[in-house]
Parts: structure tokens; C-alpha cells; sequence
């Protein structure tokens, strides 16, 4: 290895032997024009760390090797560079880059860096070895060293060498090669390569006792003289100034700057004068390094006893602030013992004030080492030692006797004697809101030790209203979401058309259709509120009006209108979770509606009441006079004795005409003025099947078929009156045959009973169904079919289905249209099997 080593400098010592010294001014006059135009303004950057070959010394003096070689070419010319100073070779670089310097007075030739500058011929030949500690044995080499980490000099071309050359070295450029070394002694890395003179210079002078050199590279730098490529007069002049230093100069500037070892100990001055000195003053030395020992043996052991002590009180601090979950008494105390602890203390107390500032409240005490919870109240004007720190709001400190041997002592303390005493304020803002108090420590309380109390009380308090603020959050956040859970009002939220929330009363609302404000899909909302709902989405959802209101009905299955609700809405935009959001109240107003729908019809049916009232008494009264004379005119006839068959006809046609009309007036007067059903037990079986009899002949003859093979006849009897049940269902089969005229294909008219018992068997219905093959009742149609004088049909007084649904109604009933399976309209009536009361 070493003669390796030994080979390679004496190669780089005879390099370039073949250069011949030149006339004494080799210039040109145009060179020499230029030159003495540009004295003391060529600027020229030396790479500051890289002793021995140049660097700039602690007197900013620019020295070394290649420094050497620029004076001499200064002189050999007869003119003066400017030195710029940089921090870094780095920094040079960019300077060169911005035309900031137009001399580098060694560096490699390579490709990116004739871009800007010229290279002279190279005139050092620096090889570059491996350094690394001591204790690695034998030789290494770069291709030993795969996966290790490498110090080189930060834009050095030995960079791009072994990303080149060996990519499986991790590779740490530094701005200074000192620090290269550093960091190899203390195993930051594990080995660093320089050139051969830098490493022995820089082991030598840094003192590093630990690492040596350790091998070869095969990479070697050839150092030329660049100038600026702009400016290639200047190259010209600089190949002149280094061709003029002769072979004998060459090697007396190597041999000053570069040893092939380090320089043995006893070749250097300052330690023969060392030596001189102490063995002058040996006895003296003796002396002093006996009594300094022994101080320095105190102080050490002081200051590692400090170090711990700081170290304990860390580790308290750490292990408080990793409580966050824990207890705050448990906080309380960890805190308050620690601080007696830490301090050295003998006694302590630690009290909070809940008015904050004006009484106070212990919770701890120690005395001897003794902890101790308390409950004790003090006032401030009771609170004797401790409202010192409170009458100036500022950490307190005695450590003189005389001033509180006589002071009160409160909240379970008993002591003959207070020797020292400290106490903290705890603040939040500018209150008071806790006091702990430490005393009796052996020696004085010191800045440290209000310090260290004045954290840990800070910690605990910052603890205890964290955890405090965040159960308040957590209480409030549950009050806010009782609120949204538990309102009859439905709340969902929007974000970018999406939903993100759904409050139960919500979902409650809209079923399956709780994604509903998500598109402008209008399938499921009444025709008739099919608009106002486009608009309301467009402004409100897309528009992100600030507030909108709409209502609307809609469907939970477009195929099933009897399942129609009515919602309010009302629109606002706001934050959700940090981000623009839209909500939505929806209110079910369907129990309303319909309310406000039966008021209508009642109002309706009153009004009609009074106005059919009023026209079957004005008709009766002249209809009665009709019978008088048609009876007289009959019993004339009969007195007469005369027999005329057209004359009786005439008389049979008036008295049919005149019962006619007393049927429309007791009709209307039944529609306006109900008469109370008269219940009675019945198997209402027997009705439904009187109302077929009634109509199957006549409609057979139109090519209607009406089947009632599904009545049953084992239904239970109900309370009811079979003629009235009878009606309505002989109403409903004449609508089902007056919808099958109108059509063409299959007519049929089905007829069914069946008998529901409920889950909790608290009551049983008989559900009388009327189904036919017809066209059925649009969803438009079918939320208005019970109103009064409402109907789809021509020549039709729109009443019979507002009887039918009072009838079943007065019967405790209920009485509703959908869609049958033979794909037309179905009525269906339901019956309570329990007695009616009353």
C-alpha cells in the first residue's frame, strides 16, 4: 500500500519535467496591451478548504501550492490577479457560470465545464485515495466498498467518477473536505476519498488520531489553469505565465507543500519549545495538576450530578406531557410531586382557584416526603405566606430565614421552622388560576428551580384545559347531534351535488329517495310540482342560492301514488367540515295537507248542504201541490166511472215522474245531511254478493264478465249496515264497468274478500277488493278521486265516490284505489272486525 502511495506522488512530482523556460517576456505587445489594461481586475476564485494544495488561512491570506505557482506566474508577467474569496468550489463554479470570476486557478478539465471556461495544460497530477478509521483492516478498495457511504468534496470531478465508474457507493458530498474527515472519525461515514495531499495534510493538521489512509483509486485529477472561453486572449497569456516556471521551481514548490508522510513530532519547533518549558517549570506543573485535578474532579462531579438532575427533570416534563389521556387527578398529583421532587424540597402545596383569583382550594400537601389530598379553603385575606407571589403575580423566592419564620402557614402544614420558601403563580391570560408552593430545600432556591416548576405547572394546567375544552366540544357536539337526530325536521347535506349527511327523520321522510336533491330527476315528484322543483334545484342545489323555500309532493315508487307525501323545504348554504356545503330542512306536511284537504271538503260538503237544503224544500213544496192534483185528478177519474186506458197512462206516467223526482231530492238531501248508519252484527259477505247479483246480468249483456269467486263465505260478522256496504260496493262495480265500455279487449270485473289479521293481533280486517281490466286512475287522478263533484268522466255529478268513502269511513274504515294485478284500477275496502262502539 505505502508504495503505492510513494509511486503515485513521485509521479505527480516529475509531471510535466519537459517544460523549458521561455524568453522574459513571452507576451505579445497585443497580449501585453490587454494584460496591462485588465492589471488588478482579472478576478480569480481559489477554492478556500483544500490545504495544501490552496487555501485562503485564518488571516484570509491566499496560500498553498497552486497559489505558489500564480505568484510566480504574476511575477514571471509582470502583473497582479484579483482575488475574490468564495465559501465553497461550489460556489466558484456558479460564480464562473455568471461570469462573477474569470480564473480558476486549479481545476479538472471536463465536459460541463468547458461550456464556460478554457483549460490550460495540466500542471498537478493529484491522485486520489481512500481514507477511513484505523480499525479497518487491510487494504480497501471501491470495489470492496458496495453499500458504503463516502464523504467526497461537494462538485469535485471525482463525483462524477464514481457515479460512473461504481453506482452501488453511496456517495455524500460536503462543501468543506475538513468535515469529510470529521465525519468519517465519528462514523457519520464510513470512508472518504481525496487526493493524496489534501488527506496526509488534513489529518495532520486536524489532529484526527484515528484514521489513516487505507487505499487507492484509480481515478486521478489533472489540474489545469481555467479561463473564461469569452475572453481567449486570456488563455493565451496564462499558458505563456505557466510555460515560464522552470522545472527546478516546480519541484521546490512541490517539495514545500507536499510530504510524502506527516511531519514527525520532533521535527516541529513548537514542541521542542514545550518541552523546554515544562521541564523549566516541572515542579510548578506537579503542583498545579494535583490541585487541579482535584477541582476538576469536583467539578466534574458536580456538573455530571447536574446533567442527571436536568435529565430527570426532562423526563419528567416528557413524561407529562404523554398523560394527555390520562386522569387529571392523576395529572394533578404526577405534576406536584415531581415538582417537590425536582427541587429538592421538603414540604410543598399545590392549590387552584375556581373564582379565579380571589379564593383558593388545596388539593395537595407533602410534608416530609408525605403526600397528602386536601380540601381546604383560603380567602386572601386568610392566605398569609402564599399571596406573596400573588401581590406581585410573579414567581416568589426566599432564601433568607428571617423574613418568614413568623408567617402564617395554612392548608394542613404544620412546621416549626420555614427555611426557604418558593412559589409559582399559575396564569391563564392575565388571572391566577393555581399556586404551588415548594420549601425547605438545603440549599437555595435558584432560577432553575422556579423554571422547572413553572413548566411542569404550565404543562399540567395547559393538560387539564385541553382536556377540559375538549370534553366541552364533545358535549356540545352530542347536544347539536341530539338536536339534528331527534327533530321532526329531516336534514341532509350537500356537497359538490353529493350527500353527505342524512338525519334519521330524513330518511324517514324520503325512503328509498333520500339521494333525491342529487339530480334534477323528476319521475317520483308530482307532475304538478315538477317545475317548481327544477327551479328550486337549479337556485338552491346547482345555484347555490343563499336561502330558497319550495314544496312539493312526491312518490315513493312512481307505480304506487296512494303512498304520496307533501314536504316543505327550506335551503341554506353553509360550512361542512371546513368546505361550502348546502342543507337541506325538509318538514313531512302530508298530515297537514290532508287535514286542510278535509277542511275543503267539509266546508264543501256544508256548502252544498245549505244549498240543497234550500232547493229540495223550493221544489218539494210545489211538488207536493203536483200530487195533490195528480191524486184528485185520479180520484175524479175513478168517480167518473169512465174507462180510458190513455187517460190512466198519462196519470201512472205523472205520479212515475213525480216519485222520480222526490228520489233525486231525497238523494241530495242524504249527500248534504247523512243519516247515522244503523249497525248491526252481519256477515257482510252476504252484501257484497247481493250487489253482484244485482248487476252481473246487465253488464253480461255488454260483454262483461264480473267474478266473485274469491268472496268467502266463513268471514267473521261485523258491526255494520249491509245496505249501505252494499251500495258502495254496487257504486264501485258500475264505475269498473263504466271505465270497461270505453276500451276494447278482455273485460273483467273481480270481486274478492280476504281477512288480514294484524302482527300484534289487537285487530283483524276484512278487506273487500273491486278490480277490473280497465285502463285504471293516473297518479294525477288518483290523490283527488274522493273529492267532491271532482271526476274524469263526462255526465257525471263526481259525488258517488265521496258517499262510498264516508260510508266506509262512518263504518271505521278505509277506503283506497291502486293498481290490480289484471292491470286496471282496484278499490279496496277495509273493515275493523271489532265492535263499534256506541
Amino acid at each position: 500500500m505505502v508504495v503505492a502511495v510513494l509511486a503515485l506522488v513521485a509521479g505527480m512530482l516529475v509531471f510535466h519535467s519537459d517544460f523549458k523556460p521561455l524568453p522574459w517576456d513571452p507576451l505579445t505587445p497585443e497580449e501585453r496591451a490587454w494584460l496591462k489594461a485588465h492589471d488588478g481586475k482579472i478576478r480569480l476564485a481559489p477554492t478556500p478548504h483544500w490545504a495544501p494544495i490552496e487555501f485562503v488561512d485564518d488571516q484570509g491570506r491566499y496560500r498553498g501550492l497552486v497559489a505558489d505557482y500564480i505568484r510566480r506566474i504574476e511575477k514571471n508577467l509582470n502583473f497582479r490577479f484579483k482575488i475574490v474569496q468564495v465559501d465553497s468550489w461550489g460556489q466558484a463554479l456558479e460564480m464562473a457560470k455568471r461570469r462573477e470570476i474569470d480564473i480558476f486557478p486549479s481545476a479538472m478539465n471536463t465536459p460541463e465545464r468547458e461550456v464556460f471556461m478554457d483549460f490550460s495544460e495540466p500542471y498537478l497530477k493529484l491522485p486520489y485515495t481512500i481514507i477511513s478509521r484505523k480499525n479497518i483492516r487491510g487494504p480497501l478498495s471501491l470495489e470492496k466498498m458496495k453499500g458504503m457511504t463516502v464523504a467526497v468534496g461537494q462538485s469535485y470531478s471525482v463525483i462524477d467518477y464514481l457515479k460512473e465508474e461504481h453506482p452501488e457507493i453511496k456517495i455524500v458530498p460536503v462543501y468543506d473536505e475538513l468535515l469529510g474527515l470529521k465525519m468519517v472519525s465519528f462514523k457519520e461515514v464510513d470512508a472518504m476519498v481525496a487526493s493524496l495531499p489534501y488527506a496526509l495534510h488534513g489529518i495532520e493538521t486536524a489532529q484526527i488520531t484515528n484514521l489513516r489512509i487505507v487505499g487507492t483509486t484509480d481515478h486521478v485529477a489533472y489540474e489545469s489553469i481555467g479561463t473564461r472561453n469569452d475572453w481567449p486572449i486570456l488563455a493565451s497569456i496564462m499558458a505563456k505565465g505557466l510555460a515560464g516556471i522552470s522545472k527546478e521551481e516546480r519541484q521546490r514548490i512541490h517539495a514545500k507543500w507536499i510530504r510524502l508522510e506527516p511531519n514527525k513530532f520532533y521535527y516541529n519547533k513548537t514542541f521542542w519549545y514545550a518541552i523546554i518549558t515544562v521541564f523549566s517549570s516541572i515542579v510548578l506543573v506537579v503542583v498545579l495538576t494535583l490541585a487541579w485535578n482535584r477541582s476538576l474532579k469536583v467539578k466534574v462531579d458536580r456538573k455530571t450530578r447536574e446533567l442527571r438532575f436536568n435529565e430527570r427533570r426532562l423526563k419528567a416534563l416528557v413524561a407529562l406531557n404523554e398523560m394527555q389521556d390520562a386522569p387529571i387527578e392523576q395529572i394533578v398529583e404526577f405534576a406536584f410531586q415531581q415538582a417537590v421532587q425536582l427541587t429538592g424540597s421538603r414540604f410543598g402545596y399545590l392549590a387552584f382557584s375556581y373564582d379565579r383569583g380571589d379564593s383558593f382550594h388545596a388539593v395537595f400537601s407533602c410534608e416530609a416526603d408525605r403526600f397528602n389530598a386536601h380540601s381546604l379553603d383560603g380567602s386572601l385575606e386568610t392566605i398569609g405566606l402564599w399571596g406573596d407571589a400573588l401581590a406581585v403575580g410573579a414567581p416568589e423566592v426566599f432564601n433568607a430565614e428571617d423574613n418568614i419564620l413568623e408567617r402564617q402557614v395554612k392548608w394542613g402544614i404544620r412546621l416549626d421552622r420555614i427555611s426557604r420558601h418558593m412559589q409559582i403563580p399559575v396564569h391563564d391570560r392575565d388571572q391566577v388560576v393555581a399556586l404551588v408552593g415548594v420549601g425547605n430545600k438545603p440549599t437555595n432556591y435558584d432560577k432553575a428551580d422556579a423554571r422547572q416548576l413553572q413548566l411542569l405547572m404550565g404543562g399540567m394546567w395547559r393538560i387539564i384545559q385541553r382536556r377540559k375544552a375538549v370534553k366541552d366540544l364533545k358535549a356540545s357536539e352530542q347536544r347539536f347531534r341530539d338536536l339534528v337526530e331527534f327533530s321532526l325536521t329531516g336534514i341532509t347535506i350537500l356537497q359538490r351535488n353529493k350527500s353527505v349527511y342524512f338525519s334519521p327523520e330524513y330518511k324517514r321522510i324520503f325512503g328509498p329517495l333520500v339521494r333525491i336533491f342529487e339530480n334534477r330527476g323528476t319521475e317520483n315528484i308530482h307532475p304538478d310540482d315538477g317545475e317548481n322543483f327544477r327551479q328550486y334545484y337549479n337556485g338552491a342545489i346547482v345555484g347555490k342560492q343563499q336561502a330558497m323555500d319550495v314544496s312539493f309532493r312526491f312518490f315513493h315508487h312512481a307505480d304506487a301514488p296512494n303512498e304520496m307525501k307533501w314536504v316543505y323545504c327550506r335551503t341554506h348554504q353553509i360550512n361542512y367540515q371546513g368546505k361550502a356545503a348546502t342543507m337541506v330542512n325538509v318538514i313531512d306536511v302530508t298530515h297537514i295537507k290532508k287535514l286542510e284537504n278535509l277542511l275543503h271538503v267539509q266546508d264543501k260538503m256544508a256548502s252544498l248542504g245549505h244549498v240543497t237544503a234550500g232547493i229540495a224544500h223550493e221544489i218539494r213544496n210545489p211538488l207536493s201541490g203536483i200530487n195533490i192534483y195528480i191524486k184528485a185528478l185520479e180520484n175524479e177519474y175513478e168517480e167518473m166511472g169512465e174507462e180510458n186506458e190513455e187517460i190512466q197512462e198519462i196519470i201512472d206516467e205523472l205520479t212515475s215522474s213525480s216519485g222520480k223526482i222526490e228520489s233525486v231530492i231525497r238523494r241530495v238531501m242524504d249527500f248534504s245531511k247523512p243519516m247515522e248508519p244503523r249497525f248491526v252484527l252481519t256477515d257482510i259477505s252476504h252484501a257484497v254478493r247481493e250487489a253482484v247479483h244485482l248487476c252481473r246480468t246487465t253488464y253480461r249483456k255488454s260483454g262483461i264478465t264480473i267474478e266473485d269467486d274469491g268472496v268467502k263465505p266463513l268471514l267473521p260478522d261485523i258491526h255494520a249496515e249491509p245496505h249501505l256496504i252494499e251500495e258502495v260496493v254496487l257504486n264501485l262495480i258500475n264505475n269498473a264497468a263504466d271505465a270497461l265500455k270505453a276500451g276494447e279487449g278482455e273485460k273483467r270485473i273481480r270481486i274478492a274478500t280476504t281477512l288480514d289479521r294484524e302482527g300484534d293481533r289487537l285487530r283483524d280486517w276484512i278487506r273487500i277488493s273491486v278490480a277490473d281490466t280497465g285502463p285504471g286512475v293516473t297518479p294525477e287522478v288518483r290523490h283527488r278521486i274522493f273529492e267532491p263533484f271532482f271526476s274524469s268522466k263526462t255526465n257525471s255529478t263526481g259525488i258517488g265516490l265521496s258517499i262510498c268513502q264516508r260510508i266506509v269511513s262512518d263504518h271505521q274504515g278505509v277506503l283506497e284505489v291502486g293498481t290490480a294485478s289484471l292491470g286496471g284500477a282496484e278499490f279496496t275496502i277495509s273493515l275493523p272486525v271489532t265492535p263499534v262502539e256506541g
